[in-house]
């Protein structure tokens, strides 16, 4: 077996029909053998990963969105199994923020990217708390942005269109939470509408949160939106797609390795996508470094 392919079958574009159009499209691409795997909970996706790894596929295929992909790295580096894999990601889910840091824009250039045979280390984060730890390749952020994906989780049938619709709603219910945040061991108390701890540019979609983010770097860019009125929000809120929010003075943006965050009781959190991650937590690069097809 040379690819293995996951799909998430709970994904944003999850149709049987869609899937196996998927696989054959695959099959005609790539000329090699190709291993179908299917999962609807995170247990049997932990089985397939431990599957693959103990098979000869050289590469793993991801149908899905950010938060599919969230799960199969976490799978992949908890496995007793793990070993280095090549990994491709096709977008196929609600956001498919990450494919953008790829070059990879729809699932036509996904499957090029494969065939182009080019390859790139990327650097992932790793966040702790008291009781659990987890992997992130994307973001994890607070306040404002959970309250978007939150509601876009609702609306998958929309697509990317979702977190469109979700920041135009969540609008109305604007409001900022205190928090203190450390970068490299310097302390600060703020007030802001969210924070968002970016390892990749791209976030909801096709949001360039984080322009100078870098996948291959070992640090991640914070951006911080401090309080605002819904006017100066809604006015800012185009500039997000083309990464020209870093203007305005209400927003900051801060590099570092390390970073260590403490908000208000009931602080929701997001992370690559899914919801829920309890403050107070540590963020760090993790030591792993994961391979992936790209264009750029």
């Amino acid at each position: 077996m040379d690819y293995a392919v996951v799909f998430n079958t709970l994904s944003g574009r999850r149709s049987k029909k869609i899937n196996n159009a998927l696989y054959h499209k695959l099959q005609k691409e790539l000329g090699h053998s190709i291993h179908v795997y299917e999962a609807n909970t995170l247990e049997l996706l932990v089985v397939h990963i431990n599957e693959i790894l103990r098979s000869d596929a050289h590469s793993l295929i991801i149908a899905g969105g950010d938060g599919t992909l969230n799960r199969v790295i976490n799978s992949l580096l908890r496995s007793e199994c793990y070993r280095d894999i090549n990994l491709a990601v096709l977008p196929n889910g609600t956001g498919n923020s990450f494919c953008l840091d790829l070059g990879i824009v729809d699932i036509t250039s996904a499957i090029d990217t494969i065939k182009l045979n080019r390859l790139t280390d990327v650097r992932i984060g790793l966040i702790e708390n008291e009781t659990e730890n987890r992997y992130f390749i994307n973001n994890f952020g607070i306040g404002f942005v959970y309250n978007i994906a939150a509601l876009a989780s609702k609306m998958r049938f929309l697509g990317q269109f979702s977190y469109i619709i979700a920041t135009l709603v969540q609008l109305i219910r604007l409001k900022p939470i205190s928090f203190q945040y450390s970068v490299n061991g310097v302390t600060h108390n703020e007030s802001v509408i969210f924070a968002d701890i970016c390892k990749s540019q791209y976030t909801g979609g096709d949001m360039l949160m984080a322009p100078s983010a870098d996948i291959r770097k070992g640090e991640f860019q914070l951006i911080l939106l401090k309080s605002v009125t819904r006017l100066q929000l809604l006015a800012a809120f185009p500039k997000l797609f083309r990464g020209e929010h870093l203007k305005y003075d209400f927003v900051d943006s801060i590099f570092g390795e390390s970073i260590r965050l403490e908000c208000q009781p009931n602080c929701h959190s997001l992370i690559d996508g899914d919801l829920a991650f309890t403050c107070p937590v540590d963020i760090t690069i993790a030591p792993q470094k994961l391979t992936f097809y790209t264009s750029k």
